[in-house]
């Protein structure tokens, strides 16, 4: 969101919102305005939104003889900055593995195997409340052993 301001007889864009107080100047947590009900808050300024994947690996094993469905530990985005409320959307780099809550900021991964192992990254892609995202990775490994 951009801010015009007009200083003397012209509109320039607002590149940084500051406030003067205390002797001290300081980035404005919010810009607020005089309306006719009293003042109301136009916008807030939040800090850049960021996301880590937490943990940034997760696995998960089974047994079998046969085609097992095997699920990773869980894994979070764990959000900071922008503004709540956040959305979420996880992608799997593999197409054999899905991502158990694809719109949660939880979520584990899981797929059929039969002796074999799928090792894959998946990302997770979090937009705030006015669009902003972050996108965060974690590495995925699946095993199905064979059981005697």
């Amino acid at each position: 969101m951009s801010i015009k301001v007009r200083v003397g007889g012209s509109t320039r864009n607002g590149v940084n919102v500051r406030t003067f107080a205390g002797g001290l100047l300081r980035p404005a947590k919010r810009v607020r305005v005089m309306r006719t009900g009293g003042l109301a808050t136009v916008f807030s300024i939040a800090e850049a939104i960021q996301a880590v994947a937490s943990p940034s690996f997760v696995s998960g094993e089974e047994s079998g003889t046969k085609p097992v469905r095997v699920a990773s530990d869980s894994v979070m985005a764990v959000v900071s900055g922008g503004s709540a409320p956040y959305t979420y959307q996880w992608q799997v780099n593999d197409n054999r593995v899905d991502a158990t809550s694809p719109s949660s900021a939880t979520t584990a991964f899981a797929t059929v195997l039969l002796n074999s192992t799928i090792e894959t990254t998946a990302q997770c892609t979090v937009r705030d409340a006015f669009g902003a995202q972050a996108v965060c990775t974690c590495s995925v490994m699946l095993t199905v052993v064979s059981s005697s």
